[in-house]
């Protein structure tokens, strides 16, 4: 058996880059040996990750979007016989293999630039000395009868991936307990059937993206989606960029068949919140949701940072009303400020969440935050994070604190910083004078987020390798909103209960402010200092001082109350709710 190199191209991607659907008459082999992405065959997912080998046989079609910076070499290649091999095929390479393959291919590359005598019969038998001996794995692989069954229902999922497909049925009809039959299909694909289904049904809108004008509604209609905003939230979760921004990016081809998805207005945020302290939470996950669906950033998960119970499902409460779902953690701590106020109950208890069980009328709690955190900071592109603090520092703190695990081999601190672009944090107090600040009668001295856990917001202020912006009290004091919201008066909206409940009127803005912050910076709301050092002492004040540049800022005010309350009430009752 003979192997004719027909084609030799050396490639790097950059992040994002985007290769559309085509396919070859003869073989195709890439060996990445930097990178990360994701190829979809057939309606198939295979990622690589580091050093990797894929071979494709003549004819399959399959797409390729890059996650990481990757560096790769492409062979076009012939056989004088058919291989009858799977249609897409990935090894994963060693490190010691993988700088020995590099070195081969680099020789192939010299010779296709010398193009001395036979050099395209050299290129060829380096090119042998690599394949055949992957060949060989192929032609080893004993067919099982469960990789047989996992191939027919593979067949059955790309044919019909559009219909509800019921697969307790399927493992029924074939002699299985459910539990078997997808236990099973996992084992033999790395991934569930479920996950096989969405992926199908994403390889698919692509294409209608792409190829057609048809609305994005349509196109999830088309592709089996129970809803576009279930779509937009797993096309944002894979391609990390919305439908409509991905049809866009696609007019703008850097080379034939590769473009750049462009989705540079897109921050990526983890947000912390203790809501139920006050309403102003509420108002500032409303205004996160509302960014998201306006594709102005992406929620990577939501964390909670007290015990009560409720807290889960209230966050749920209002994601799900601006119909988006992210996951939620909270504090592994017990009975760490567990107090409630009335609306915290009442939204868990009378809106749709996940987290409350309306026959037993008790509450499911979610995951730990510290591993939601680091699992979501593990797939996060580098200094592509902000955290979004609006209560105590507990969270982060143990972030920081935390050791080696599944998601990654970092501690807290070093996956933060490599991770990690800034935090936005609700907290402190900095005083340009000695007169005192008054709050409903009494005198202000120590700002609720960071008294109320002082150990922690001194190790993370400590500890912290990022960039923080501390959003002063004194902002959120000045700008009331909410009214906006309540003159509205919809029932249906969990955030206008929240404030009707807490104080049937506008609400001081701490949080609101800081998402703000978050989202779009200073913009014309704030003042941001010189950056400098702050300090928390035992009492929970907080200090500032420009003699030391420790990457802390903290913010103040650049234009009326005013204007900045009219500007995110009318935010406020934008209810985009279909992202479309």
């Amino acid at each position: 058996m003979k192997c004719n190199v027909t084609s030799l191209v050396y490639y790097e991607h950059s992040p994002n880059d985007f290769v559309v659907e085509h396919s070859h008459s003869c073989y195709e082999c890439v060996f990445y040996y930097e990178g990360m992405g994701t190829i979809a065959v057939e309606k198939e997912a295979y990622t690589y990750s580091g050093p990797t080998l894929t071979i494709a046989s003549p004819g399959f079609l399959h797409d390729e979007k890059t996650n990481q910076k990757s560096k790769l070499y492409i062979v076009l290649f012939d056989m004088d016989k058919d291989l009858k091999l799977e249609p897409f095929n990935l090894f994963k390479v060693d490190e010691k293999e993988a700088e020995e393959m590099r070195l081969t291919f680099e020789k192939m590359r010299d010779e296709e630039k010398e193009k001395k005598p036979y050099y395209q019969e050299i290129i060829s038998s380096l090119f042998s000395s690599i394949i055949f001996k992957y060949l060989r794995k192929l032609t080893n692989i004993k067919i099982s009868f469960n990789k047989e069954l996992v191939k027919r229902t593979k067949t059955y999922i790309k044919e019909n991936y559009r219909l509800n497909i019921d697969f307790e049925k399927i493992a029924s009809n074939i002699g299985y307990s459910f539990d078997r039959f997808r236990h099973i299909f996992k084992q033999e694909t790395g991934v569930s059937i479920y996950q096989y289904l969405l992926n199908c049904r994403l390889y698919a809108a692509k294409q209608l993206l792409l190829d057609t004008n048809i609305p994005v509604k349509e196109v999830a209609k088309k592709c089996g989606f129970d809803s576009v905003i279930h779509f937009n939230n797993f096309f944002k979760s894979k391609m990390n960029t919305s439908p409509t921004q991905f049809r866009k990016s696609s007019h703008t081809e850097i080379d034939k068949g590769v473009f750049t998805i462009d989705n540079t207005q897109n921050k990526s945020l983890i947000i912390d919140t203790d809501i139920g302290g006050d309403c102003d939470d509420a108002g500032a996950l409303a205004l996160a949701n509302l960014f998201y669906n306006q594709n102005k950033i992406d929620i990577l998960c939501m964390t909670f940072t007290t015990s009560s119970p409720y807290g889960p499902g209230c966050i749920d409460a209002i994601n799900k009303y601006y119909g988006n779902s992210f996951d939620i953690g909270v504090t592994s701590r017990e009975n760490f400020v567990s107090n409630h106020n009335i609306f915290q109950e009442e939204l868990c208890s009378k809106f749709p969440n996940d987290f409350y069980d309306l026959k037993t009328k008790t509450c499911k709690k979610p995951i730990n935050s510290i591993s939601l955190m680091r699992n979501k900071l593990s797939e996060a592109q580098d200094q592509s994070v902000t955290i979004v603090c609006i209560g105590q520092l507990n969270n982060v703190s143990d972030l920081l604190d935390s050791e080696p695990d599944e998601y990654s081999p970092l501690l807290g601190v070093e996956l933060v910083k490599k991770k990690v672009k800034e935090f936005v944090v609700m907290g402190g107090m900095f005083k340009t004078n000695d007169e005192p600040v008054y709050f409903y009668g009494q005198e202000y001295k120590s700002e609720y987020n960071i008294a109320t856990d002082v150990i922690s917001a001194q190790n993370f202020i400590k500890k912290c390798p990022s960039k923080v912006y501390f959003v002063d009290f004194l902002c959120g004091y000045q700008v009331k909103t909410g009214g906006s919201l309540l003159n509205q008066n919809n029932e249906a909206n969990p955030v206008t209960i929240a404030y009707r409940l807490f104080q049937d009127g506008p609400r001081e803005s701490w949080d609101l402010l800081t998402v703000w912050f978050a989202v779009y910076g200073k913009c014309n709301f704030f003042k941001v200092s010189k950056e400098g050092k702050i300090t928390i002492d035992d009492n929970g004040v907080t200090t500032y001082s420009d003699n030391e540049k420790c990457r802390h800022f903290y913010l103040s005010l650049n234009n009326s109350v005013e204007f900045i309350a009219e500007k995110i009430d009318a935010q406020l009752i934008k209810e985009d709710r279909t992202n479309d």
